[in-house]
């Protein structure tokens, strides 16, 4: 009789087949890193940057692929372009990094209240 629960896992061997979070201090090298770690695994034309909302620790790092992303409608526009032409312009893009979360959320709460204002 074959077990209705509990199944064996296998851990797959490759970082691009998870979402990974990474946090710490503002100027410690997070995004430095996982820039290092981008262009190790994938190049230069296998990541993207997102550099979110106020962050400007971008123009610091050198050779970095980065889109500053100032609001929602921003952020759209871009992950728009991405999936519409994922097969050409972006075809060998494999990583979207997103720096950083609390940025976003602020980005995300912003678009919120105007989408709530706008129908109310």
């Amino acid at each position: 009789m074959a077990r209705k629960f509990g199944k064996k896992k296998a851990v797959i061997v490759d970082l691009l087949s998870y979402n990974i979070g990474l946090a710490g201090l503002s100027g410690i090298g997070k995004t430095t890193l996982i820039k290092n770690v981008c262009e190790t695994l994938v190049g230069d034309e296998g990541y993207l940057m997102l550099d979110i909302g106020k962050e400007s620790g971008h123009d610091c790092i050198d050779g970095i692929v980065s889109e500053t992303i100032e609001d929602w409608d921003k952020l759209d526009k871009v992950l728009d372009d991405i999936i519409e032409n994922r097969t050409t312009d972006y075809k060998d893009l494999k990583v979207v990094v997103f720096d950083t979360l609390d940025e976003l959320f602020v980005l995300g709460e912003e678009e919120i209240i105007k989408v709530w204002n706008r129908r109310n």
